[in-house]
């Protein structure tokens, strides 16, 4: 399957690598520093309450995913008209860099 379109980051105003963390499912790779990924609240079977755009939280998906343990989640923007009121949320692959 090839490589879906790179999505851009607006925090950072940059496009984002994309990881195929198993065929078929590209998700962009989010670079934190481990302070910044242990800030973050951890949900790892719920969705945090409070819809805010731009709001991040941690999963643990390591069950799933060996290469890419951590998933970060991200309200990121208001859904179209086919869904009026629901809030998109975008994925991240978590890749941990030095601060």
């Amino acid at each position: 399957m090839t490589q879906p379109a790179i999505p851009l980051n607006c925090r950072v105003g940059r496009r984002l690598e994309m990881v195929e963390i198993r065929p078929g499912d590209w998700h962009p790779v989010l670079e934190l520093t481990q302070t910044e990924l242990d800030d973050l609240l951890q949900y790892d079977h719920t969705l945090p309450t409070g819809v805010v755009i731009g709001k991040r939280w941690k999963r643990n998906v390591s069950r799933w995913y060996k290469d890419w343990p951590w998933s970060v989640g991200e309200y990121t923007r208001e859904s179209g008209p086919q869904h009026p009121g629901e809030t998109d949320i975008t994925w991240y692959a978590v890749r941990i860099v030095p601060p």
